[in-house]
Formats: C-alpha cells, sequence, structure tokens
C-alpha cells in the first residue's frame, strides 16, 4: 500500500528562517556561506514579462527560487528529517514528490501503519510550516 503525496507549492511555500535555522543548527553551516544564503533568500524581486510587457517588481517573503542551480540543494536541506517521521512506513523523496509505503499480509496491519506514518509526516509539515495537499495526493493498493 502506498500514500503518493504532494506538497502545494513545495519551492513556494519554503519557510526561509526554518531553513536556515536548520542550516545552522543541523549541518552546521558557518562563516560566510550562512549569511550569503540568507541574502540568497531574503533579497528577491520578481517581475512578470507578459508580451514584451513588464508588470512592477514586487518582493518574495517566502519560498526559494525556482530554476536556481541552488534550490534543490535548499530544499533537501529544508525537509531533511522528515524520514524519522514516517515510521512505520517506509519513504522515497525525489524533490518535492513524496511517498510513504508499507507492506504486510495483513490489509488492516498496513491501513493502520500507513495512517499512522501519514499523521506523522502531517506533524513534520506542521513544524515546517508546510502544506500537503489532499486532493491532489493519492492513494493505491497492490497485490
Amino acid at each position: 500500500m502506498a500514500a503518493f503525496l504532494d506538497a502545494s507549492k513545495a519551492f513556494d511555500r519554503v519557510w526561509k528562517y526554518k531553513l536556515l535555522s536548520k542550516c545552522f543548527g543541523v549541518f552546521s553551516i558557518k562563516g560566510k556561506a550562512l549569511p550569503w544564503i540568507s541574502n540568497f533568500l531574503n533579497h528577491r524581486n520578481f517581475c512578470v514579462n507578459f508580451h514584451a510587457t513588464f508588470s512592477d517588481s514586487y518582493k518574495t517573503y517566502q519560498g526559494i527560487p525556482q530554476g536556481c542551480v541552488l534550490s534543490p540543494t535548499l530544499f533537501s536541506l529544508f525537509i531533511s528529517g522528515v524520514e524519522k517521521y514516517v515510521n512505520p512506513a517506509q519513504i522515497g523523496l525525489f524533490a518535492d514528490d513524496v511517498v510513504l509505503w508499507c507492506s504486510d499480509v495483513n490489509i488492516s496491519k498496513m491501513e493502520s501503519q500507513l495512517n499512522r506514518s501519514l499523521v506523522n509526516i502531517q506533524e513534520f509539515a506542521d513544524n515546517h510550516k508546510k502544506l500537503l495537499s489532499i486532493l491532489q495526493s493519492l492513494l493505491s493498493a497492490f497485490s
């Protein structure tokens, strides 16, 4: 049995202060790198180009830029530790795609294990101000 989860607007909703806290406290990023990452995240503006006409510039307050070579690494740092929350299920991660799965001959036991893991991963999401999109998630049973 597997649950395929969708982290709603994953890169856009990265909580910058939690990411910076993990960079410093969990990964011991220090020296010039930490202020550089902070500046990279905190001083961003964007505008829209539509038919060669540019909109006004707007400041971003959350998230990491999509399309930037550093963003997948920063996202991985941000969601690090999620694997500790998913017991008794297994987890597979690729960028913002998450799958939880468990196997057992007893279907009721599988369902119970997966439900516990989903409750646990929701706790992680809450602690990281992340939204899991129920409408975009999928549960599958394999035999």
